[in-house]
């Protein structure tokens, strides 16, 4: 999938970060679950990873219940009492149902995360929906969401949550990235260009960002530009095996067999046995 990497891992950590400033005030038993919940389901150990996480929602639901009872209790036990006490319950009260939202959104966007990880992509955008449902303006939410629904070939609508995210400030290359691979599934190349010139403006070494332009001028059949944009991706990151793969095709599209066969050889060193690789290597040899 395309939010596996260490990229997408640094953003999921950022929107647990910025889950509106609840988690810094959690209590250290639903903290010390839903830490442990993260790191399992980053290691793989998601059925551990689950445990941690539903019991970190169910802690907040018993902190919940507790303050709202003892705020309850004590405004029904006459109007004699202080109300400094009262207000101070009201207040916890109020804050164990934030805890309860931010708890929740969390373990769904982890459940999400992990379920996209195993490929299960009709679970991960039910968890993602819940998360969106009790935070809508968490933009790596709606970065991840577009991540799933693209994997499931539903690229018209992960576009409008990567725009969502980018319109929420979450700005990380990746979701340019991401955003315009969509774009080029949705045969809209033209503004996947536009998109991928605004991160690499600021990130000009961005090795996919160039991958991804490459594909965009390929799709439309200019491919001498796509071919400067190959180069660019492998220049910027020699081990990247599709920029060397497609270079290569790009090069058979144009007719210059020789200059192909070298990248296609380099992407079967990098990617050793790979059928397409094979395949297109197969087509030169005929």
């Amino acid at each position: 999938m395309g939010a596996t990497d260490d990229t997408a891992d640094d953003l999921f950590w950022s929107m647990v970060d910025v889950s509106d400033g609840v988690l810094e005030d959690f209590p250290d038993d639903v903290l010390a679950h839903l830490t442990k919940g993260l790191a399992l389901n980053k290691l793989g150990r998601h059925d551990e990873g689950f445990g941690h996480l539903d019991e970190a929602v169910a802690l907040a639901r018993k902190h919940l219940k507790e303050a709202a009872g003892a705020a309850r209790a004590l405004a029904g036990s006459g109007a004699g009492q202080d109300r400094g006490d009262l207000r101070e319950l009201k207040r916890a009260a109020a804050l164990a149902r934030d805890e309860l939202r931010a708890a929740s959104e969390v373990a769904h966007a982890s459940k999400g995360v992990a379920m996209h990880y195993m490929r299960r992509h009709r679970e991960a955008v039910s968890h993602y929906r819940r998360a969106l449902k009790l935070n809508p303006r968490n933009g790596v939410t709606h970065y991840f969401m577009g991540c799933v629904l693209d994997d499931m070939e539903m690229s018209t609508t992960s576009v409008k949550h990567f725009s969502r995210a980018l319109r929420l400030e979450c700005r990380d290359p990746q979701v340019y990235h991401r955003m315009a691979h969509a774009l080029n599934n949705c045969k809209r190349p033209r503004e996947a260009i536009r998109r991928l010139a605004e991160v690499l403006r600021e990130h000009p070494g961005y090795a996919d960002a160039h991958y991804e332009m490459a594909t965009s001028y390929a799709t439309m059949k200019d491919y001498r530009r796509a071919i400067e944009c190959y180069k660019r991706a492998i220049a910027a990151d020699p081990r990247h095996k599709k920029a060397h793969e497609y270079l290569g095709i790009a090069y058979m599209a144009v007719y210059r067999d020789d200059l192909a066969r070298p990248y296609l050889e380099r992407a079967l060193e990098l990617a050793p046995g790979d059928p397409d690789v094979l395949e297109m290597i197969g087509l030169l040899d005929d």
